[in-house]
């Protein structure tokens, strides 16, 4: 299981481990990021120490996209090693997999004698001890996970999710406030329902329109706080420079 797929476990190890690899190398960034930020408001000269690390925290960042993009390379190549689903999960979980065809694989191992398998396994293989081992379902994924396909998907479901949570929220439709909807029965709770939705599209609706008012509207800047005898504002220099000049 690698990213929430399944794979044919003679896949090389250099793949396997390229998901690791991503993350320590997102840390590494992660450190040299914050090593330079020090470095860039570090008060006394620095020790010999400091200066390795400053030159260190350099070359990660330097060498960081080539590195990345390697490493994404090595996630997209196992695509010839991924199980193929057949059919759907039936009402227990069960799902069949079909092995990848031999000609997808590059490393000459002996293949398995059977062309298909069932998760979790009907018939545990091997020894007594994968009686007991637990098969993580909970992780299986339709796409490969945090790829192009599977963020464009997770995407519409943050939208959905961020929807939900609109509704829900106390200082608008309070949807989750039971003395919201005090009504009984299916078509009452049916009825609120729809109707805070209705409510929380028009309040979007509302503040996407205000917020187009006032990014069009023209920026006048703030107000002067040093006021006349009259309590007024006083004028800036650039609007005394740009008056029409007073009539003789």
């Amino acid at each position: 299981m690698l990213d929430g797929n399944w794979h044919a476990a003679w896949m090389p190890k250099l793949l396997i481990s390229a998901t690791a690899d991503l993350e320590l190398l997102a840390k590494q960034a992660s450190v040299a990021r914050d090593t330079l930020h020090g470095a860039k408001y570090r008060k006394k000269p620095p020790t010999p120490t400091q200066v390795t690390k400053d030159i260190h925290a350099r070359s990660t960042l330097d060498k960081l996209p080539t590195e990345e993009a390697e490493l994404r390379k090595r996630i997209a190549a196992r695509d010839r090693y991924r199980m193929i689903p057949k059919g759907v999960p039936d009402a227990d979980g069960y799902q069949r997999f079909s092995y990848p065809a031999a000609a997808s694989d590059l490393t000459g191992t002996a293949r398995n004698t059977r062309s298909s398998i069932t998760v979790p396994l009907l018939i545990p293989n091997g020894t007594a001890k994968s009686l007991t081992k637990s098969q993580p379902i909970k992780y299986l994924q339709k796409f490969t996970h945090e790829s192009e396909t599977w963020a464009a998907h997770y995407g519409m479901r943050s939208l959905v999710e961020a929807s939900n949570n609109l509704v829900k929220l106390a200082s608008a439709e309070d949807l989750g406030n039971p003395k919201k909807r005090s009504g009984r029965g299916f078509a009452s709770h049916y009825l609120a329902s729809t109707l805070a939705v209705v409510s929380s599209n028009i309040r979007r609706i509302i503040t996407f329109f205000t917020a187009e008012a006032k990014r069009s509207a023209e920026h006048t800047g703030r107000t002067r706080r040093r006021k006349n005898e009259r309590g007024d504002a006083l004028a800036r220099n650039s609007e005394l420079l740009t008056a029409p000049a007073a009539a003789p």
